[in-house]
């Protein structure tokens, strides 16, 4: 959680600078809200949008921390904000691919730090917004894999089952079929030790998380899972 008064000035600005770029930008004064953006970027983090668009989130990262791999929550937040700045004027300038492109990354920048550090409450809505909407086929599978962690320490239960379900339809996610599987299972064994209220507050009542666990056992039956999975529910 952020608490520090400087910490907490720099944020506040950074919400000053998202309300020009969006004020700017549903003017259409495009190049002026790519111009404050790329300013941002270059006093903040001493990063050019260039640079910041063509890195993965993972080198990004990296850079955004000095090369260090102790991630500090400010700067990687800063660098978020600047990367959807920026897909804001892009998208008004009907690039949508890159803008979606900047999106996806910053969310997975921020389930990275969301990982590291779960207090962070305003990531956390933001993502569990984000996450809920955004497809699997645009995400790594480290990324995947946070977010379901994500949905579950949240309690977004529903949010867990359907993620699992669009992992196991998705075809470049064969080879992975049987660590989805093994993912399942123990999903499913700890929701079904969950009180009804529990479930019933992260959108997956019991009949529902019933009706899943068929749905699910029919699709991995033919999967080779962890030694136990299938006796502990046959």
């Amino acid at each position: 959680m952020y608490e520090n008064d400087t910490i907490l000035r720099m944020l506040s600005q950074m919400e000053a600078f998202l309300e020009k770029v969006a004020g700017l930008t549903k003017k259409d004064q495009l190049d002026e809200a790519q111009a404050l953006v790329e300013k941002t970027a270059v006093e903040l983090l001493n990063l050019d949008l260039q640079t910041m668009e063509g890195l993965s989130y993972t080198n990004l990262i990296q850079m955004v921390n000095d090369g260090s791999q102790n991630i500090q929550p400010l700067k990687t937040n800063i660098a978020a904000k600047i990367l959807e700045a920026y897909a804001s004027v892009l998208q008004r300038r009907r690039e949508t691919l890159r803008a979606e492109q900047l999106r996806t990354k910053a969310f997975c920048m921020l389930l990275l730090l969301f990982e590291r550090d779960t207090s962070l409450t305003e990531e956390r809505d933001y993502l569990l917004r984000r996450g809920s909407e955004i497809p699997v086929a645009v995400l790594d599978y480290p990324s995947l894999m946070r977010l379901f962690a994500m949905f579950e320490f949240c309690g977004a239960y529903g949010c867990c089952e359907d993620l699992l379900f669009d992992m196991l339809a998705e075809d470049d996610l064969a080879p992975r079929k049987a660590e989805l599987a093994n993912l399942g299972f123990a999903f499913y064994t700890r929701v079904l030790a969950l009180e009804d209220e529990a479930l019933q507050r992260g959108n997956l009542p019991r009949t529902e998380v019933e009706v899943g666990f068929a749905q699910f056992l029919a699709r991995v039956r033919t999967v080779s899972v962890e030694p136990g999975n299938w006796e502990r529910i046959i």
